[in-house]
């Protein structure tokens, strides 16, 4: 079989800076669109920093019992009021950051009006992201599963305890009491450098390899 040439990521929930520092290194991508839901991923969880230190926010979802259910067809459950809790989590954690103002009027519709399925979110959410660090990359999306890839990133990102990547220090809002932290959702690193984040996954992009 044929391997496919393009490089393939996992399609994630306000993604870790390590996913947009790989992702500057290529001018076009595949995302991942007919993988099984993978449980306790990045796909529905994200994670910033507030006065307490490390917030992991995590997106419930319905899907058909025990059933394994392609990643393209998982609802969002409406139950636990998630999406509010996520923006005001957000909202006070970032308020007094540099840039949050700037972003916030667009970013609030993806919290307070979500659609129905977590890949719809996540598509629009991260098109929104790419926007405002300047990321002109060609993106498309797997029409069925293939487990050949000659490079391959769907199994890079991980919501479990791992080791946190160490990429270079930019000044965070809560660092008098938290330290630095590195590698947080992509949203810690717009809030706090703003237009100045393309240029800081680039020099991220060079302490990674794959």
């Amino acid at each position: 079989m044929k391997k496919n040439s393009l490089p393939v990521f996992p399609l994630l929930y306000a993604a870790p800076i390590e996913y947009y520092a790989l992702m500057v290194q290529f001018d076009a991508i595949l995302l991942e669109k007919k993988e099984h839901f993978v449980k306790q991923s990045f796909r529905n969880r994200c994670e910033i920093v507030g006065a307490n230190g490390v917030l992991r926010l995590s997106i419930p979802t319905h899907r058909k019992g025990r059933e394994r259910t392609f990643y393209d067809e998982v609802k969002i459950s409406t139950e636990d009021n998630w999406n509010y809790i996520h923006w005001r989590g957000i909202c006070t954690a970032y308020r007094s950051s540099p840039y949050f103002e700037f972003y916030e009027r667009e970013l609030e519709p993806f919290f307070l009006s979500p659609p129905e399925t977590l890949y719809e979110l996540n598509m629009s959410l991260n098109s929104w992201i790419m926007e405002k660090l300047s990321i002109e990359i060609s993106l498309s999306e797997t029409e069925v599963y293939s487990g050949v890839h000659e490079i391959d990133f769907r199994k890079r990102f991980s919501a479990k305890q791992s080791p946190r990547l160490e990429f270079p220090r930019y000044i965070q809002v809560f660092e008098d009491r938290t330290g630095f932290i590195s590698n947080l959702s992509i949203l810690d690193l717009l809030f706090n450098i703003g237009p100045e984040s393309k240029m800081y996954l680039i020099e991220a992009s060079k302490k990674i390899h794959y």
